[in-house]
This record gives structure tokens, C-alpha cells and sequence, in this order.
């Protein structure tokens, strides 16, 4: 066996074992929608709180804009949200976000304390995502 397939073979035997014992659940994230706003000046905005107890605890909270009105029947059926921003709050208490249409053109996401930032979009379709980010206890390094 090479090096790579020793690897692989000690890992997946790992991760079998743990599954047998319960350590580690597939299904061990639950997902809860915290906040909607239906229609904020024609854009759907859904707020997601996500939990993962794997071996380690991880919390997120995810921002998924959509259109608000759909022109035809297919396009209703297929719902297509996107994500647009996910921290960690940093704690389960934590505020959920404000969020306001500044204009026709922008949209404003004002939280007053994340954790760190996982992703940012700063543009969707043909509006752009504005960030009002009070304290941040682990902003990104640049690379």
C-alpha cells in the first residue's frame, strides 16, 4: 500500500469506529429558519440558524436572499435562494440580524457583535449588500 491509501485506509477505519461508538452522527446539524421577511422591496430574505454537534460544536447563522414575486409557474416551483452571508454568532443568545432595504439598489445587514465571518457577498443580482459589523472577535487575515 502507498503512504496515501495507508492515510486513507486509518481514517475511514477512525471514522467507522466512531460511528459504531456514536460519536459521530450524519445527521447531527439542525437547522432552524430564525427570521423571514416575505417581500423587503421585491427580494425574500431568509434568516438560518444552524447547529452541528459533531466533534465539535459549530453554530452559524446564514442569510439567503431570493426573488420575493416569481414570473412564471417553473420558476415558483423551483425556489432558488442564495447565500449571501454566514457567521458565527458566538454564542446561541446572540441578536439576529437587521436587515433594510437602504435603497432600491442596496441592502443593509447591521448586526451588532459576530464571533467571525465564514462568508460575504457583496452583491446579489443587481443589488449590492452593504455590512454594518459591530465587533468582530475574529476578523478574517487577508490573503
Amino acid at each position: 500500500m502507498t503512504g496515501v491509501a495507508c492515510v486513507a485506509a486509518v481514517l475511514g477505519g477512525g471514522y467507522v469506529v466512531l460511528r459504531l461508538v456514536g460519536v459521530v452522527e450524519p445527521n447531527a446539524c439542525i437547522s432552524e429558519q430564525r427570521m423571514s421577511i416575505p417581500d423587503l422591496s421585491g427580494t425574500k430574505v431568509e434568516v438560518v440558524y444552524t447547529n452541528c454537534d459533531t466533534l465539535a460544536k459549530d453554530e452559524s447563522i446564514s442569510i439567503y436572499l431570493s426573488r420575493a414575486k416569481r414570473e412564471s409557474w417553473f420558476a415558483k416551483w423551483w425556489d432558488h435562494r442564495v447565500l449571501v452571508f454566514r457567521y458565527d454568532p458566538g454564542r446561541s443568545d446572540s441578536p439576529l440580524p437587521s436587515i433594510t432595504r437602504a435603497s432600491d439598489s442596496s441592502i443593509l445587514i447591521s448586526i451588532p457583535e459576530v464571533s467571525s465571518v465564514a462568508h460575504q457577498s457583496r452583491n446579489w443580482e443587481n443589488i449590492s449588500i452593504a455590512y454594518n459589523l459591530g465587533k468582530v472577535d475574529y476578523p478574517a487575515t487577508p490573503r
